[in-house]
């Protein structure tokens, strides 16, 4: 709760994921940002019933947003969107389980260092309420009980993934994102 702030600013640049229920009943769109004091920003944006709205949703939130990203979760169930994403030219960045295990350090970490900030709403603080951590290697990724659904977590996750390796390459010279 003391990480979280109004929509008081807008944050760029920003990057977007897309996840989806175990069940494939909810997709959810995560997005993630960098504020002007340089901290970081969170928000599980929309969660809605079924899957292809996020694709039409995502191509009108492109031109407003200007994403370096859209994230998906290269082993779950919004894998199953990348065509369509593809389809319409959107920068899809797939992550694997080990990209996913950086990002969850990297939230992690920047929400315990306090530099880190959320939107708040009921989306993410019921994830966050219910999601355990599975070890993969030496680190961990979120772990969905039985009948939760911890899918904005993981777009917020992904989304911020992203974002810090959209950033690193970009310093690094490596263009990327559209203009």
């Amino acid at each position: 709760a003391a990480l979280e702030v109004g929509q008081d600013e807008r944050p760029s640049p920003v990057a977007f994921a897309v996840a989806m229920s175990t069940d494939r009943k909810w997709t959810v769109l995560g997005m993630a940002g960098r504020r002007r004091d340089g901290s970081l920003y969170v928000q599980a944006m929309e969660s809605r019933p079924g899957t292809r709205w996020a694709v039409d949703r995502l191509v009108d939130l492109r031109s407003k947003w200007r994403p370096v990203a859209v994230a998906v979760d290269g082993t779950g169930p919004a894998a199953a969107l990348v065509p369509a994403l593809e389809k319409v030219r959107l920068p899809v960045k797939m992550l694997s389980t080990r990209d996913m295990a950086r990002g969850c350090g990297a939230l992690f970490d920047a929400a315990a260092e306090g530099e880190l900030h959320h939107g708040g709403g009921a989306l993410l603080a019921r994830s966050l309420a219910v999601a355990g951590k599975r070890t993969v290697g030496d680190a961990w990724v979120w772990r969905e009980p039985d009948g939760a659904d911890i899918s904005p977590l993981r777009a917020v996750t992904a989304a911020l993934q992203v974002l810090l390796t959209a950033q690193k390459s970009t310093r690094s010279g490596l263009v990327t994102g559209i203009r």
